[in-house]
């Protein structure tokens, strides 16, 4: 078996970067999350039951405000979302009534021909008879 030469590692050479020790200075994320629970027990802390109750007070009024104004732009977006249906249905039956009228009018111009046709040929086979009922008489 053959040996490898490999090239030697310096025993006195030190690896590039710094080694970390202790803390660093960013704050890892789970104390970032903990300060912000922490800040909002702060803020109670910090509070009387007074201001608690004002503040309480006042962000009731603000999702008060707003699901007025939910609840009027839905109302409102209903009632444009039923005008336009409504415009729309109003449109197709006018058309409906209009088509219908149209082929109405085609089948009772045609009826009416039919009839016109109808009579012309029962007076041609009148004349028909007529002439032959002559003939055989003449003859």
């Amino acid at each position: 078996m053959q040996k490898l030469n490999l090239p030697e590692k310096h025993p006195k050479m030190v690896p590039s970067g710094r080694k970390h020790t202790g803390k660093s200075g960013k704050t890892s994320m789970e104390d970032q999350v903990a300060k912000a629970y922490d800040f909002e027990k702060e803020d109670k802390k910090d509070l009387s039951g007074s201001e608690e109750e004002a503040t309480e007070a006042d962000i009731n009024k603000a999702l008060l405000a707003k699901r007025k104004k939910l609840e009027m732009y839905t109302k409102a977006s209903l009632k444009t979302s039923n005008q336009k249906i409504e415009n729309v249905w109003k449109t197709q039956q006018e058309q409906r009534q209009k088509l219908n009228q149209e082929y109405s009018q085609q089948f009772l111009t045609l009826f009416q021909q039919w009839d016109i046709d109808v009579q012309k040929a029962e007076e041609q086979e009148e004349k028909l008879a007529v002439s032959i009922m002559l003939s055989s008489i003449a003859l």
